[in-house]
């Protein structure tokens, strides 16, 4: 039987069966591997260079072997349903990496027991294409066999197809780096078991390793050398496997105690950036960055630049990815908030300036813990950062996830978004580009954990939109007014799932939902829509949504079906939807929709982010005729004048009024008079008005009448014709 035990932090799940399309639900997410009964975690992934992925993880199911599984850039599963196994030989193999072949495949990496007993183990390798066949020799190819202990290996493609991976090495009796050059045949380049990056006194370990172009790789790692401290040193190392830099490696960072944890990207000129945890304040973890250039020289400050050195606070493992500008974006877990851990992040330039408000801006500050952050560039100059979440409280830990922009502006909700809040906990995960400025993740999940088990470690994964939204939603571009109407109406315009594209033709139809406002008129006397559209005449409906608060929290919304589009695999779509009121100068009158893209029974359907827009009532009410005028004791009192004009119930451009007319009536002592504040007589909604006034009957004065139609919008007409008390002759009042 194997025992080899996988590294820290795996987790368990709930079993769910394998989805065609990415899930928009963070309760549920893709299930990559479930086994009831069998523990899979350890998950790495790269791209499959075509918008999916390529996950791999350590499989219990029929002992500790390696498996990998693709899934497609619309979230089908392409490789064997439980995974195309990648070393299924007897012994144990653990922790395993992964790297893109340039090719739409991968070469992966891993511990192996195959040659001998704990606490023996080497180091193995294999490569797989797209189609989920295995190109080297069955079970892997040797990379490091010799004796003692080769554990925890890192991987980086070279640039031709082939990989660079590193390991920590026992051969010596004591913790040394080692590196071997794999082509893409599965050829070692370099010496037979690795060539040592470096073997100086004591111990070396925790290495990180990037490409820096031309088939270049920069090491580096923790270093025990003096005995006391903990430092950073690194190497660089040509295709051939040359050791470029002093023997054992330059200096990074050698302050005082420790410095941990390294992290490394290529600064896109032949060097390389690096980030740490540090404890050279004796008090505190902080957080500090160093750029050496192709040479080997530091081109920062010495022992690094500060990049969050807040008293009372402390940051660790942090993580870096390019800016794409020769900087680069830091994210860490931070402990400035009381002690409960929160995310930050920082930018910093080609010149170690820090770009970003000193300490870090915050990407999460909820209650409890946010920990052991992850990110990856947006491609715009900014990134996506992902962490562990206890924001519900023990034993669930979650993930959600955040975009910032190169100004260090967050783009998605405050504190982020969901992307997993299934039961029980899942540890952090891995994440990649999907190619559409949106991102991949995989996790161990433990969601399917039986009662009363310790632990049962499933393998699940999650798309996340560029705007934050989960699995093939379409997006709401806009929602503007319809100009030049009577209002009451706005056009909603999207930009379609993924799946409505030619290569899918998934979508069938886009269904638009209104939200329910409080203390609306509208009475929900429908039926509750059961995610099968209705043919027409389609009655109300409306849909009971559970969605989270800014606290993580389940708020339920109310939703009315107003309307269905056809999916024709166009780019984007518009559809006029009603509103219920228009904006005025009293009221904004926002109303808020989303759209709905549907896959057709027995698949879900994917709901857009919501959005609101109002509408205008922009067109004039026609005008109105006053067609009666009498006064004295032909109406009643001698001071009174009684008016009457024609109903107005359509716009100046023939249209239908939507609302409520008024009447506004304005009076002055000559003919020629512009209506206005200063002489608005009243406003009334009846067709006739009696006006009372002491000149009325005077034959020294005369008084002068025109009305105008005003709509719920405030929207007023042209004039009446204007009458007088005794200039008949303007009237024409018959």
């Amino acid at each position: 039987m194997k025992t080899f035990i996988l590294a820290l932090g795996l987790v368990m799940v709930l079993y769910s069966s394998a989805m065609a399309y990415w899930s928009g639900n963070p309760l549920e997410n893709n299930p990559i591997v479930v086994i009831p009964g069998s523990n899979q975690g350890g998950a790495q992934m790269c791209s499959d260079g075509a918008g999916g992925a390529i996950i791999v993880w350590i499989d219990e199911q029929l002992g500790w072997d390696v498996y990998a599984q693709r899934i497609h850039n619309a979230g089908e599963l392409l490789w064997d349903p439980n995974g195309l196994p990648i070393c299924t030989d007897t012994s144990s193999q653990g922790n395993a990496a992964i790297v893109s072949d340039d090719a739409g495949g991968a070469i992966i990496v891993w511990e192996d027991r195959r040659n001998d007993t704990y606490p023996k183990s080497d180091i193995y390798a294999q490569r797989v294409d797209p189609n989920g066949d295995t190109l080297w020799a069955a079970d892997g190819i040797p990379v490091a066999i010799d004796t003692n202990w080769q554990y925890l290996p890192r991987i980086v493609g070279d640039g031709y197809g082939g990989a660079v991976i590193t390991w920590v090495d026992e051969r010596s009796g004591s913790g040394d780096i080692y590196a071997q050059h794999v082509d893409a045949g599965g050829d070692t380049i370099w010496a037979s078991n690795g060539i040592p990056i470096c073997a100086a006194d004591y111990s070396q370990e925790q290495e990180q390793i990037a490409h820096v172009g031309g088939g270049d790789v920069i090491i580096v790692w923790m270093d025990w050398r003096t005995g006391t401290d903990l430092d950073l040193y690194a190497q660089k190392v040509d295709y051939y496997g040359d050791t470029l830099w002093a023997a054992d490696g330059v200096p990074v960072c050698t302050a005082s105690q420790w410095q941990m944890a390294p992290q490394i990207i290529s600064d896109g000129g032949g060097g390389a950036i690096i980030v740490w945890h540090d404890y050279r304040s004796e008090i505190q973890w902080e957080i500090y960055a160093q750029r050496v250039d192709g040479d080997g020289s530091v081109l920062w400050t010495t022992d690094g630049v500060p990049i969050c050195t807040i008293a009372a606070g402390g940051g660790r493992y942090p993580h870096i990815v390019s800016d794409g500008a020769g900087g680069a974006i830091i994210a860490w877990e931070d402990w400035r908030n009381g002690g409960e851990k929160d995310v930050y992040a920082q930018r910093v330039d080609a010149d170690g300036d820090t770009l970003w408000p000193a300490n870090g801006v915050p990407i999460c500050t909820v209650a409890e813990d946010q920990s052991y952050p992850n990110l990856m560039s947006d491609g715009a100059g900014g990134a996506v950062v992902t962490w562990e979440d206890q924001r519900r409280g023990a034993p669930d830990i979650d993930i959600y996830a955040q975009r910032i922009d190169a100004l260090g502006q967050i783009q998605w909700a405050l504190n982020g978004v969901p992307v997993c809040v299934a039961a029980n906990y899942r540890n952090t995960p891995e994440m990649i580009s999907d190619g559409s400025e949106g991102a991949i993740l995989a996790w161990d999940d433990e969601r399917n954990l039986p009662p009363e088990a310790e632990n049962e470690w499933d393998v699940y994964a999650q798309q996340v939109n560029f705007n934050g939204t989960l699995g093939p939603v379409p997006n709401i571009m806009a929602i503007a007014d319809v100009p030049d109407d009577q209002g009451r109406q706005v056009v909603i315009l999207w930009e379609r799932s993924n799946l409505d594209k030619p290569e899918y033709q998934s979508i069938l139809y886009y269904s638009i939902w209104r939200k329910y406002p409080e203390g609306s008129k509208i009475q929900l006397t429908g039926q509750e829509w059961d995610g099968i559209m209705p043919k027409e005449p389609m009655p109300r409906l409306y849909r009971r949504i559970e969605r989270m608060d800014q606290h993580g929290q389940p708020k339920t919304e109310f939703w009315e079906l107003i309307g269905t589009q056809e999916a024709h695999l166009l780019e984007g779509y518009a559809y006029i939807a009603g509103t219920l009121s228009d904006s005025s100068a009293g009221d904004d009158a926002y109303y808020t929709f989303f759209v709905s893209a549907h896959a057709g029974e027995p698949f879900p359907c994917w709901d857009s982010a919501p959005d609101s827009g109002y509408s205008v009532d922009d067109v004039n009410p026609s005008k109105t005729q006053v067609t009666a005028l009498a006064s004295g004791g032909a109406k009643g009192a001698v001071n009174t004048i009684w008016l009457g004009w024609t109903q107005v119930t359509t716009g100046e451009d023939g249209s239908p009024e939507q609302g409520p007319v008024d009447y506004r009536i304005y009076c002055e002592e000559t003919p020629d008079f512009t209506p206005g504040p200063g002489n608005l007589l009243t406003t009334v909604s009846a067709l006739s008005y009696p006006h009372t006034d002491g000149r009325i009957g005077d034959p020294a004065a005369n008084i002068f009448y025109l009305v105008t139609a005003v709509d719920g919008s405030g929207n007023e007409s042209a004039v009446s014709n204007v009458v007088g008390e005794f200039d008949r002759s303007l009237t024409n009042v018959k």
